[in-house]
């Protein structure tokens, strides 16, 4: 079997295949969210700006899943996540305190083994 061609990622020149692209990749991402919702049984939540070609600007965001409450619902508990004091809810971590927080817990650990 051969593997497939690796394909440049460089802006499509012609606006037609471009638009027409967008809505495949659009329509194909949101159906990888259901499926991540429903397989995983997770709250999935997408925001997807379209450029507005003539004015240079994002239009109006849609949002997956479709249903402003759960959306919102969704959003709002991202949100309180952040909130470290919320019951029930893991910290969100960048990289840098990820990585961090490892090394002091490699370093107290190397410490506690030494005799």
């Amino acid at each position: 079997m051969v593997a497939p061609r690796r394909r440049s990622l460089e802006l499509i020149p012609n606006e037609g295949t471009r638009k027409m692209t967008f809505r495949k990749r659009k329509k194909s991402i949101y159906k990888k969210a259901d499926e991540l919702s429903k397989l995983c049984d997770i709250d999935v939540c997408l925001i997807v700006y379209e450029a507005d070609q003539k004015k240079g600007r994002a239009v109006q965001p849609e949002t997956w899943p479709r249903d402003p409450t759960q959306f919102k619902r969704i959003l709002n508990k991202y949100k309180d996540s952040k909130d470290t004091s919320a019951p029930g809810l893991k910290r969100n971590f960048n990289m840098s305190i990820f990585m961090r927080t490892r090394k002091i817990t490699r370093m107290t650990m190397t410490k506690s083994f030494k005799i």
